[in-house]
């Protein structure tokens, strides 16, 4: 959201909702737990890998709550693309730079909600969509590991309700 956006728009709960679970998923998205020696290399691409698995996830949740959780789910991908251009404003790109830039990151998100989201019913399943990007270059234990802590935080948010999901009153599961 740009800053006449944040000085003149009324004040919008699905705003402030999707700014502090995008927070959430940004910090758990960080975890040491994730990267490392037969993880995945912290590095951009690891990053953005881990942050897309854990919006997938709660993107899919939010879709089943009808028009509010739809709502959420478009402010909470409006917030990841804000972060995404002030970061790469943030590198010194110019507004053509950043346009350029983006649609690439965006097209990958699509693609990964995508694979991912048809695949949260069985860590089976989804082991196959994680192999795809950076998670693909871990140990295959820890992909199989990924694949169930995905699972395991999809289910537990498929019994979570919307206002649960949109004030982060939900846990992560447990990564080994």
């Amino acid at each position: 959201m740009g800053l006449f956006q944040k000085i003149f728009k009324k004040t919008d709960l699905a705003s402030i909702d999707s700014e502090n679970l995008y927070r959430s998923l940004m910090k758990q998205s960080r975890l040491p737990v994730f990267f490392g020696e037969g993880k995945v290399p912290d590095s951009y691409d690891g990053r953005i890998e881990f942050l897309t698995l854990h919006m997938s996830i709660v993107m899919a949740a939010l879709i089943k709550h009808e028009e509010q959780g739809k709502r959420l789910s478009q402010a909470l991908f409006d917030v990841m693309v804000d972060d995404f251009d002030t970061a790469l404003r943030e590198e010194g790109l110019t507004d053509s730079g950043v346009k350029r830039r983006i649609k690439p990151m965006i097209a990958l998100f699509y693609t990964r909600l995508k694979d991912y989201s048809e695949n949260f019913s069985a860590a089976e399943s989804l082991k196959s969509a994680l192999t795809r990007g950076a998670i693909g270059k871990a140990e295959t234990l820890f992909v199989i590991d990924l694949a169930t802590y995905s699972v395991s935080f999809a289910d537990s948010l498929e019994k979570t309700d919307l206002g649960s999901i949109a004030k982060t009153k939900f846990s992560y599961p447990e990564f080994k």
